[in-house]
């Protein structure tokens, strides 16, 4: 056996094209594992430091969930075992961590908020803020006391801001939305407001393990580490502890499971995750391979004569399978190597341009050893087999040792396709198995399909010359050797065809001048609260300003709103255009049976059309706008929107003091009624009777808004007329630089920091999807082309037998290139133009299927890129023919 190792370690050298361009496979998804893995791993475990993000030397987060054992598993998933606890919970919180963690470290404690409501006075609308009970160690006032009484309340400055109010004034305070109260502000604190909290001793353990107001939280800050034994010590006291140095360096399970005392319980994730993932491992280790095989399956091909002698020298099957197998695993040692390499470069230049450090998870090198070395073998397999098989006679006379496949039949192929497709074809998107099975099915019926497309391919160019003739007799006679190169083109193209699909339906449909509102590249940003009470033009103006310093601002166009939650214009329908379900006690007395008939009797019915509304949501429209707000302009605005149906009229209704609806139902005889409607949110209602009409008011109006565009516009006359406040509730902004597509979806992150106010739309769509999108197609684009040109590349310098053919007959030696570029023309139509044709068909229903709604592939683009890769492919074949001999010899 160290004999065939070295043969096939010479067999590489000599071969280095092939051996480059399988390790470069390989190493691929080798990365892939690396990089994705522990970013899985820290994305499993990142929620457990939520609400710390800006604690410096954060060691831990602490969270107490219930009065049980709660153990943290070497992945930083949680299980939470049915016993409860066993231990002292009558003890200084406080007291009990110093005993626990490093003295050098200290602990902060954070009630995990309550939301309440919050109001200026009941003209006003409500504020939803996060509160805690306040506790005599409260260390976040900044001005006057803690409250004493359920009558007082510590706001913080965020509310104090919100709602124009100073320590010392009265407001409304309301717990999940009832028992509405005055209580007086006595104080300000920095994080969240401070409710009255009975009790003056400090937080004890059982404070902390059992709270009426959600999961309380604390957490150790550094410098020095929390480590596993402290966790455990944590976790005696059914406090989960998520210790970054614990999830940076996991213990091992051999050490959880003696914690635990059983094996440790997976946390389940769910079936669809599941069987997903399992899905896309199988295909992808299927295309891998594929990638990989044709190298192997051309060394056997070329070598044949090679390993003829060594046959006839007394090397057994085992012997000739060895070698190969043997070259798989060499390749993969070299493929882990490159794959490993490679990751810590990416790890690299991520921390340098970031700050951000990848985790590296020990026993995950070993694991992708162990993919590579698989990948190398299963890759060489099948060759290793038909290296056993070879005929020692055939080829040592010269005589073909395979026998034509040119009459076979391929059924098996086009059935699994079909079942897969039809499968995908009408399957439910929530039927998570059966889309597995469908994408399995098609894929391995594309792969078995092969030999049928090369057969037709083949025909088809052997049509045009001589060259094409001989190329198609070359890639049918060996199939086996061009099959698996156009089987993963197929695959690969189908993957790029759905890319591209969906790249191109962003751009063209959420990025399209007609589905967006302001000018390209604006941004919508909502102010939080607005008509809360407080001096919201100051609160803007001073956000606008806060932007212009992080980005600089070319204009910025504020959106007014008139009323609030509890304080708001309503709509009235004129009685000839109701609907008749909207009368009172239509189903009274009807049975199912008649109701679904009076139903049925209005499906056609125009004035019911407006219960019927399917607008599609547009992510390039303020989310606002599409929940049926409102707004209050004088024309400016006007000119932003998409669809409205007539600019003049429209601007010439607002002046007129009129207003614009979305739905004509509302309108009749070119007038709208309004209601200016009051709800006191602190004086219970009846069930049936219908909030306070303050002032009603009809008002000139027309149906003259689109589908992207408010509810309603009122003129500013109008809402004075009805007596309601005009407030600003956002503005729309130009920057200097507009933002461009690639990078809307991080304005987000770069105006976090502006008090209250935050990015609700960009006129682009986000940018990780688009990333998404252009990342995944550019690379299926590249593989798709590059597997391309690398198969005809090296399907072109194994040929042999029909080069020699023209060399005998005196062949001229453009005869050769025209060979290979009809060789190249044959394997890439016969992968990429069934592999359009699938994916178009394809791209249809699986956009539904996986949720990204209906994608409509740009067919004369997907066209152009397939003629492209097959036109690159052939010159590049055309290149790299193999050139004339000055001299063959033969020894037979």
């Amino acid at each position: 056996m160290k004999a065939v190792r070295r043969l096939a370690l010479r067999d590489l050298k000599f071969n280095k094209v092939r051996a480059v361009f399988a390790t470069i496979l390989i190493s691929l998804p080798i990365m892939a594992i690396l990089i994705l893995g522990p970013l899985v791993s820290v994305a499993q475990t990142n929620w457990m430091f939520y609400g710390t993000e800006d604690i410096d030397d954060v060691q831990a987060a602490g969270y107490a969930a219930c009065n049980c054992e709660i153990r943290q598993t070497p992945d930083g998933a949680v299980s939470y075992p049915e016993e409860p606890v066993d231990g002292d919970t009558d003890v200084d919180a406080a007291e009990r961590f110093t005993g626990i963690i490093s003295p050098n470290n200290t602990v902060e404690f954070l009630e995990t908020p309550i939301y309440i409501d919050v109001q200026r006075s009941p003209l006003h609308n409500s504020v939803h803020v996060a509160a805690q009970p306040a506790s005599p160690n409260e260390g976040l006032l900044i001005e006057g006391r803690l409250p004493d009484s359920d009558a007082e309340i510590v706001i913080s400055s965020g509310t104090k801001e919100v709602l124009g109010v100073e320590v010392g004034d009265t407001i409304i305070h309301s717990r999940m939305g009832t028992d509405y109260e005055d209580v007086q502000i006595v104080g300000l604190t920095e994080r969240t407001d401070l409710i009255y909290s009975e009790g003056s001793s400090a937080p004890e353990l059982r404070d902390l393990i059992l709270t009426a107001t959600g999961s309380s939280q604390f957490v150790i800050t550094g410098p020095d580490p929390v480590t596993w034994e402290q966790v455990k010590e944590f976790n005696r006291y059914g406090i989960e502890v998520a210790s970054t140095a614990v999830i940076d360096d996991p213990p091992s399970d051999a050490e959880v499971e003696e914690w635990f005392g059983e094996s440790v319980p997976a946390v389940d994730h769910g079936s669809t995750d599941m069987v997903l993932t399992v899905t896309i491992v199988i295909l992808a280790i299927i295309e891998v391979v594929l990638l990989i095989s044709p190298p192997f399956t051309m060394a056997v091909k070329r070598n044949e004569r090679a390993l003829g002698q060594i046959a006839a020298l007394g090397a057994t099957k085992k012997h000739l399978r060895s070698l190969m197998l043997y070259q798989g695993l060499f390749l993969g040692l070299a493929g882990a190597l490159l794959g490993i390499a490679g990751f810590l470069v990416f790890r690299f230049v991520i921390a340098s341009l970031t700050g951000e450090s990848i985790p590296i998870i020990v026993w995950q090198y070993p694991a992708a050893v162990a993919v590579a070395v698989l990948l190398g073998l299963v890759a060489a397999l099948l060759p290793a087999i038909t290296a056993s098989r070879i005929d020692v006679v055939a080829v040592l006379t010269g005589r073909e040792s395979g026998k034509s496949i040119r009459g076979r039949k391929y059924i098996a192929g086009p059935v699994i396709l079909v079942l897969g497709l039809v499968i995908l074809l009408f399957t439910d998107g929530h039927a998570d198995v059966l889309l597995a099975i469908g994408l399995i099915a098609a894929v391995l019926g594309l792969i078995f399909t092969a030999p049928l497309f090369v057969t037709m391919a083949s025909a088809v160019i052997g049509k045009f010359s001589l060259a094409g003739k001989l190329a198609g007799r070359d890639a049918v006679r060996n199939v086996q050797r061009t099959a698996p190169g156009v089987a993963a083109m197929v695959v690969v193209t189908v993957i790029s065809t759905f890319a591209i699909s969906q790249l191109s339906t962003m751009m063209s449909t959420e990025y399209a001048e007609e589905n967006r509102i302001g000018p390209r590249g604006s941004v919508w940003m909502e102010l939080w609260h607005s008509g809360a009470g407080g001096d919201d033009e100051t609160r803007l103006e001073q956000a606008m300003a806060e932007v212009d310093s992080i980005r600089p601002v070319k204009s910025w166009t504020p959106v007014y709103q008139a009323g609030g939650d509890f304080h708001y214009a309503d709509l009235v329908t004129p009685p000839e255009r109701r609907c008749p379900t909207e009368e009172a006690g239509l189903s009274e007395g009807l049975s199912e049976a008649e109701i679904q008939q009076v139903w049925d009797s209005i499906e056609d019915d125009e004035r019911c059309a407006y219960y019927e509304d399917d607008s599609p949501w547009l992510s390039t429209v303020p989310s606002y706008f599409q929940w049926g707000g409102s707004i209050v302009d004088d024309g400016t605005f006007l000119d932003y929107l998409p669809d409205v149906e007539n600019r003049e009229l429209s601007k010439k209704v607002l002046s007129n003091g009129g207003m614009l609806v979305k739905h004509d139902r509302f309108v009749y005889n070119g007038e709208v009624t309004v209601n200016a409607v009051q709800i006191f949110p602190y004086e219970p209602i009846e069930p049936d009777k219908p909030p306070a009409v303050e002032t009603s008011a009809a008002l000139p109006g027309e149906a003259y808004l689109g589908t992207p565009a408010p509810f309603f516009i009122l003129s500013p006359q109008a809402a004075e007329e009805l007596g309601l406040d005009i407030y600003p509730t956002a503005a729309l902004v130009e920057f200097e630089d507009p933002v461009t597509i690639l990078e809307s979806g991080n304005l987000g992150g770069d105006f976090v920091e502006v008090d209250g106010l935050y990015v609700s739309i960009v006129n682009e769509i986000h940018t990780s999807y688009v990333w998404t999108a252009l990342v995944t197609a550019l690379i299926t684009l590249i593989v798709a082309g590059g597997t391309a040109v690398i198969i005809v590349v090296l399907s072109g310098r194994e040929t042999r037998s029909d080069f020699d053919t023209i060399d005998a007959i005196g062949g001229k030696p453009g005869l050769r290139k025209r060979v290979s570029v009809a060789m190249a023309g044959v394997l890439t139509t016969a992968g990429i133009v069934p592999g359009l044709i699938i994916g178009i068909i394809l791209t249809y229903p699986l956009g539904d299927l996986i949720g990204q709604g209906g994608l409509n592939p740009p067919i004369l683009i997907l066209i152009g890129l397939g003629a492209i890769i097959i036109a690159v492919s052939c010159l590049v074949a055309g290149l790299f023919a193999p050139r004339r001999k000055t001299l063959t010899r033969r020894l037979d």
